[in-house]
């Protein structure tokens, strides 16, 4: 597991002798303390629930793989409350229970033309960044309208392959 975050190299006891000095001296008052640790519980129920989450799908016999996950999501979460916004699963949520909500296609459910044109799109952007920024435009927007990406592609590889 990853060793928690201390830039400033202060041990926890000093840390707690430091917060009640700067509140002593009014440096710091207590409408951001209390801010401060609402974002903590925020952030300790977030990953709580998320473990529970995560347990309930692995089952009895996954707890441990479980928890594992739990950690591996929990940076993204934790920079989330940070930040003062709800996690992207909540998010989510909150915005289905508002308009109608969609739902998106899993990866295996995209059809054959999309599958198509992700991978063109793929093979485009990846030769365009071979490609010398002077001589981009002609290889952008319009060429592709004009001859279709798949002319545009060949001729992107036609002229990396020259320029080797």
């Amino acid at each position: 597991m990853a060793k928690p975050r201390n830039p400033l190299g202060v041990p926890a006891a000093e840390a707690v002798f430091i917060l009640e000095q700067l509140v002593a001296d009014g440096r710091l008052n207590a409408k951001l303390l209390r801010e401060y640790r609402t974002r903590y519980n925020d952030e300790v129920s977030t990953l709580e629930s998320r473990i529970a989450y995560l347990r309930g799908l692995a089952g009895p016999a996954l707890g441990v793989a479980a928890g594992v996950l739990a950690t591996v999501a929990a940076p993204a979460v934790t920079r989330a409350v940070r930040r003062g916004r709800p996690p992207a699963a909540e998010k989510g949520a909150e915005k289905g229970a508002e308009k109608g909500s969609r739902k998106r296609r899993s990866s295996g459910q995209q059809s054959p033309e999309r599958i198509k044109s992700r991978e063109l799109q793929g093979r485009y952007l990846g030769l365009l960044r071979q490609v010398p920024k002077n001589t981009k435009q002609r290889f952008g927007k319009d060429a592709i309208k004009s001859k279709g990406k798949e002319a545009v592609i060949a001729e992107l590889q036609k002229f990396v392959s020259e320029r080797k």
